[in-house]
């Protein structure tokens, strides 16, 4: 049973290890949205977009009443602190709500007004009551120590109590500022000292009539959208107090008044590049004005939803965990690196036509990981398969070779000696075990069997035929049968393995008399063995009938060879005839077999030696493709 799961478990580690990654991923993934990993990566891509995206074509519903450099010259006293102006701000405030504003939104903290007079501020409060949509600012103040060096505290800076009670409301006007100085996003809700305070531009959108955003109940950042920049009306608060025909501009709108003196450092850089390229500066009022808008339009930038965010990395990992199987991760990784260009530039497209900001880098990042587990994973599963299969083809190749040790010990391990001839045989096998196969034996009467075979194919299944073929040689040999009657022998018995291997054998078989010089011989289908004769004569031995196996009732005929005293006879496989040739495209063949035969002299050793660097040279020194037999026979 223990067996059986594991195998099982080998057969699905692959859909294990997907799930595995997923898991890893899909954690990943929410560590990142909890923890902010790759916020500014993902703002890079904000800003690539937004600059990219064009203006709004809906009217813009706030106007900016600009404390201009013409303003600030044209009231009385101080320029700074602006907040000190409370009769001139009485006056815009009244001229404001004659003309219609809907809301009347100052980013301007009223909360040190030790200096001014208790008249002007009660002036002020009574006109912001009368007119009843008035939105004051309050901000975050930092304290610091008597040294100044570190930070001590923080408090709530709100307008003056008696100002703080005669508006319609309060917002905190303090903006986030990003790791590179920008402004790209406002809270909607700030928490401070437990409690939950309104920002400014979700104080002007409630006081605007939205009251789908007056849902204080959890801390929510929203991204500005600055196309609308270009949109929002800039009136300068002297030309509205002096030309009331600038007045019409903000009938129904929300007007926000706040300094853009050059005198002022109330400015920020944004996320949109001026006509230089460079990151814009803008004054705060400004910012407020475009994050008010953004609010209240319908096509304002939003990051996806958390939901929308799985949904996307599910669509997206899960193709990746199926290519990850059985050896196809390198295809997962080539994705991955598509995927991420293909992510990034659609990122930028979500911003700029869609409004919508991908958390594309954390979905890369456990997407990369995903990968990255698969990989680890799949190294890991292959090396040890790898270790299971080399231990496979040890096992294997220690086989093979003791397979070679016994087909060698098949083989005949001297030759037959006389006075009157002498032999020569080698064998070289071109994988560890082979089909071709020579033997000798010694007959009575001074007669010497000689054999040579080759089986069709190679390795294994053609070693065990050429051990049946000895078996049956020895048997059939020994009791003096003619070399046909041999071969019907080998023939019959290698029938039904034939048929069940699809293997055949060619063989000849001759018997030397040695009183005689009388070559007694069949060839069942071999190659033919070439005689060359000590007078310049050559011949092959040809007769006896097709090749050995497949047909149960073929018959061999013999034929009779007289040879003389230096006669050469060579006995071979197609091994040596189709010695190859690579370079050239041809085999060696037996016309050159025969050409070296009458060429050549010395004893039967040497001839095969020269015979076997003959055709190694020919083929380039390459190994050969097929197992290389031969058997040189010199009468002396």
């Amino acid at each position: 049973m223990g067996d059986k799961i594991r195998a099982l478990l080998s057969k699905q580690s692959w859909f294990l290890h997907a799930i595995f990654a997923f898991i890893v991923g899909l954690v990943a993934l929410l560590l990142a949205e909890r923890y902010g990993w790759f916020d500014h990566s993902e703002q890079r891509l904000y800003d690539i977009g937004l600059n990219l995206k064009d203006p709004p074509i809906d009217e813009a519903q706030c106007v900016i009443i600009a404390i201009d450099d013409a303003t600030i010259e044209q009231w009385s006293g101080r320029p700074f602190p602006i907040s000190l102006h409370l009769i001139e701000h009485a006056r815009l405030v009244k001229a404001l709500d004659s003309a219609g504003a809907k809301v009347i939104c100052f980013d301007v903290l009223f909360d040190r007004l030790d200096s001014a007079k208790s008249e002007d501020i009660s002036f002020f409060a009574n006109v912001c009551k009368k007119a009843g949509n008035v939105l004051l600012a309050s901000a975050v103040e930092d304290t610091f120590d008597l040294q100044g060096d570190h930070f001590a505290s923080a408090y709530l800076a709100l307008p003056c109590p008696t100002l703080y009670g005669s508006v319609a409301g309060v917002g905190l006007a303090d903006v986030p500022v990003d790791f590179d100085g920008k402004i790209r996003r406002v809270a909607k809700v700030t928490r401070f000292q437990d409690s939950l305070l309104l920002s400014l531009s979700a104080q002007a959108a409630i006081l605007y009539g939205q009251n789908k955003f007056n849902d204080v109940s959890e801390n929510i950042t929203y991204l500005i959208d600055y196309s609308w920049l270009s949109k929002i009306q800039l009136i300068s608060g002297k030309d509205f107090i002096d030309h009331e025909e600038t007045r019409e501009s903000v009938h129904g709108k929300i007007a926000m008044i706040g300094v853009t003196s050059d005198k002022a450092n109330d400015s920020y850089h944004v996320s949109l590049n001026s006509a230089l390229g460079k990151p814009l500066m803008v004054p705060g009022v400004m910012v407020h004005a475009v994050a008010v808008q953004s609010l209240l339009s319908r096509n304002r930038i939003e990051p996806a939803h958390s939901s929308a965010n799985l949904l996307l990395f599910v669509m997206v990992v899960v193709p990746f965990v199926f290519l990850g199987k059985a050896g196809r991760t390198w295809i997962a990784v080539a994705g991955y690196i598509a995927v991420a260009l293909v992510f990034v530039i659609i990122s930028v497209l979500a911003v700029s036509y869609a409004s919508l900001l991908l958390p594309v880098i954390k979905l890369l990042f456990s997407l990369a990981l995903v990968v990255g587990v698969q990989l680890i994973l799949g190294i890991t599963l292959l090396r040890r398969e790898t270790a299971s299969q080399l231990a496979v083809i040890t096992e294997f190749s220690e086989d093979m070779q003791s397979a070679k040790v016994i087909q060698q010990h098949l083989q005949p391990r001297i030759v037959p000696t006389h006075p009157s001839f002498e032999f020569a045989a080698f064998q070289l096998t071109c994988k560890e075990v082979g089909g071709d196969y020579y033997d000798f034996i010694e007959l009575e009467k001074g007669r010497i069997g000689i054999l040579i075979g080759d089986v069709s194919g190679k390795v294994v299944s053609a070693s065990l035929i050429v051990s049946n073929v000895q078996a049956v040689f020895r048997k059939e040999a020994l009791p003096q049968h003619s070399p046909s009657a041999v071969l019907r022998a080998i023939n019959a018995h290698l029938g039904s393995l034939s048929n069940a291997s699809g293997r055949f054998i060619s063989l000849f078989y001759g018997i030397l008399d040695s009183n005689t010089l009388r070559l007694t011989c069949s060839n069942g289908g071999h190659c033919r063995p070439i005689v060359c004769s000590a007078n310049g004569n050559s011949y092959e031995l040809a007769e006896g009938g097709l090749f050995v196996g497949p047909f149960p009732d073929m018959e061999w005929v013999n034929t009779n060879a007289q040879l003389s005293r230096g006669d050469l006879v060579c006995f071979y496989t197609d091994g040596v005839s189709e010695a190859y040739d690579g370079k050239n495209l041809e085999q060696f063949g037996e016309e050159r077999i025969l050409n070296f035969l009458k060429q050549t002299s010395g004893t039967s050793e040497g001839i095969l030696d020269a015979l076997f660097r003959t055709c190694q040279s020919f083929a380039g020194n390459h190994a050969f493709s097929d197992d290389w037999t031969a058997i040189i026979l010199k009468l002396k």
